[in-house]
């Protein structure tokens, strides 16, 4: 939940450049400790991948097989990859500073809403110091910046430590290479003597980052697949733009990534010392809508990163896999990480992990942030909220998702996702309105639900299908047998017109029925809006048109636009017909008609944001 705190303010604003990255230097304290207890033996080589999110990775679902690696590694005692996971902020800095430092105060009440410059914190190199464990980095970010502070600070006592780049252009590995340095050198010419190494070694990656191409090798900037080639832009983003090309780029990196994670997995099982892989990104990235992770364009998928463990067959010889696993299901960020490393290696502090609140921002003299323990929200996680808030049965849908980055994108926090579906030339094309034109081109390279079946980008999840133009035979039983066997549950919505040619949709509905979840009829917005204005005709009308659906016992539910809700309730409780009622364009998520039990699935304007 993203809100304003009036009552916070701000204090003075750090200067800029050298003071303030001296002035955050200073807030690092030294890490002192009476509790000398010895370490596990274990060492953890620690992956932090840049601009990263889970939303590409098919890993997560992504469509496309983006992680070939990792998807068979899913099964396997020693592999465990987490959804819960997410970044406290969309840019480098701030959230590696507090994913790799804990808190030097305790961080309750108000200072649960400082930005972390303004935060009193211990390095994870520090304590790891304290506690006499080697430290080493080999990376692939620029060491100096404000957008590395990471390297400059968190990493300013660290043993031992390689930098491929110098400045703000790429350098090479000293004494080692000669050739432009992508992650794989770094990984290949290292990953001997990061196997040998002790302690924790952290590896810094840079592929991700835009440019998305030119920081992957040329070999690797092909397409994982040809399906974004094969239909036209406006069915991928919306709109006509060379951001498909983004995508397409974007895509190759997270495979390059891939590739890259299983170097070190594949040397890391070989190894007869008991160690440990983690992985997780800085934050994510927003590429379908072109927002990078600029967080004054926050969209869900920046903070939404991947986190997984490896753990090789000497360490489950050893220790045991599952008390990670569950410490890890009971968070909820990347502040996880220090104590996360300590828990491996049996160290143990005086402090709890708290990880509730995250993308704390200044805003003129105020902060906003994100709760992610709040249940009074609008749209964060707003499936799992209506779920709580209303009831366990009913579904929170993402309205037109017509686009695959409306797909895509929604597949993150939605179990439900509604499509238009309108039928030309034999074809089910993905969108909301019958265009003029010559057919055969309409239809050339366009989204269509056969092709959104064969990707699987619906799989899993509850699908709200609006049938535009069902109301014809034909065009029905194509619908009807396109729809057989899919790996999705769905409703199906048949056209306001309808109601005037059952007698010929009669067989058609009554097969929907055997298989569908829902059969919806949809009623006219006009004569429901005119009737809830009190038009006693426009009534008369809907109550005959809700008289007909109920009593034929063709349609198991009516489907209409929220803002009718009383002149529905009201017919349906004087005929005392019973359907299942799905509403769209629901402005108020508290609304407490929303508690209806026969209220089935909440299609709402207001979860667009930040959709």
């Amino acid at each position: 939940m993203i809100f304003t705190i009036n009552s916070i303010k701000l204090g003075t604003n750090i200067n800029k450049g050298i003071n303030e990255h001296s002035n955050l230097i200073g807030k690092y304290k030294e890490f002192k400790t009476d509790n000398k207890s010895k370490a596990n033996d274990i060492d953890i080589i620690i992956i932090i991948g840049e601009s990263t999110t889970s939303l590409n990775m098919s890993l997560y679902d992504y469509f496309r097989n983006t992680t070939p690696y990792l998807n068979n590694l899913v099964g396997l005692n020693n592999f465990r990859f987490y959804d819960n996971i997410y970044s406290t902020h969309t840019h480098t800095s701030p959230s590696l500073l507090e994913a790799l430092s804990i808190p030097s105060e305790n961080n309750k009440g108000m200072n649960f809403f400082k930005e972390i410059y303004s935060q009193n914190r211990h390095s994870i190199i520090d304590i790891l110091k304290a506690y006499n464990i080697t430290t080493s980095l080999y990376n692939n970010q620029n060491p100096n910046g404000s957008w590395s502070y990471a390297n400059s600070i968190i990493f300013k006592n660290i043993d031992n430590r390689i930098d491929s780049k110098k400045g703000t252009t790429f350098g090479n590995l000293e004494s080692k290479s000669s050739i432009e340095l992508y992650d794989h050198y770094l990984i290949d010419e290292n990953i001997d003597e990061i196997i040998k190494n002790k302690g924790i070694s952290f590896i810094h990656t840079y592929s991700g980052h835009g440019s998305y191409c030119k920081n992957i090798p040329k070999e690797n900037r092909k397409r994982v697949d040809n399906f974004l080639n094969e239909i036209v832009s406006t069915s991928v983003i919306g709109l006509s733009s060379a951001k498909v090309k983004n995508i397409e780029c974007y895509d190759a990196a997270i495979k390059y990534i891939d590739n890259n994670i299983e170097r070190v997995i594949e040397s890391v099982k070989k190894s007869k010392v008991p160690k440990v892989v983690i992985y997780f990104s800085d934050h994510g990235e927003s590429v379908y809508t072109g927002s990078g992770h600029d967080s004054s364009r926050f969209k869900f998928e920046m903070i939404k990163v991947p986190f997984l463990i490896f753990a090789n067959d000497s360490y489950l010889e050893e220790y045991n896999i599952d008390s990670l696993d569950n410490f890890i299901l009971q968070s909820k960020d990347l502040s996880i990480i220090p104590y996360l490393i300590l828990k491996i290696l049996g160290i143990v502090i005086n402090q709890d992990h708290q990880d509730d609140i995250i993308f704390v921002r200044k805003q003129e003299n105020d902060i906003s942030y994100i709760d992610l323990s709040s249940t009074n929200n609008e749209y964060w996680l707003l499936n799992h909220y209506i779920r709580n808030k209303i009831s366990l049965d009913q579904e929170a849908c993402l309205h037109r998702s017509n686009t695959i980055a409306r797909l895509v994108r929604g597949r993150l926090a939605f179990n439900c996702l509604e499509l238009d579906v309108v039928i030309e030339n034999n074809s089910l094309l993905v969108r909301h309105d019958k265009r003029e034109g010559n057919e055969d081109t309409l239809t050339k390279n366009e989204l269509t639900l056969n092709k959104l079946i064969d990707m699987k980008i619906m799989s899993n999840k509850f699908i709200w299908i609006d049938g535009k133009n069902i109301d014809h035979i034909k065009n029905c039983t194509l619908m009807l047998d396109e729809l057989r066997g899919v790996d999705f549950d769905y409703l199906i919505e048949f056209p306001s017109q309808s109601i005037s040619k059952l007698d010929t949709l009669h067989n058609c509905i009554i097969k929907f029925r055997e298989i569908a979840r829902y059969t919806s009829y949809y009623i006219p917005t006009e004569l429901l809006l005119n009737c809830n204005r009190g038009s006693v005709s426009s009534c008369n009308q809907l109550q005959l048109i809700i008289e007909t659906v109920g009593n034929l016992n063709l349609f198991d539910s009516i489907s209409f636009d929220y803002r009718g809700y009383d002149a529905i309730d009201k017919i349906i409780q004087e005929l005392e017909i019973d359907l299942y009622l799905h509403v769209w364009n629901v402005e108020n998520l508290n609304d407490s008609n929303l508690n209806n039990v026969k209220l089935k699935i909440i299609n709402s304007n207001r979860m667009d944001n930040p959709f």
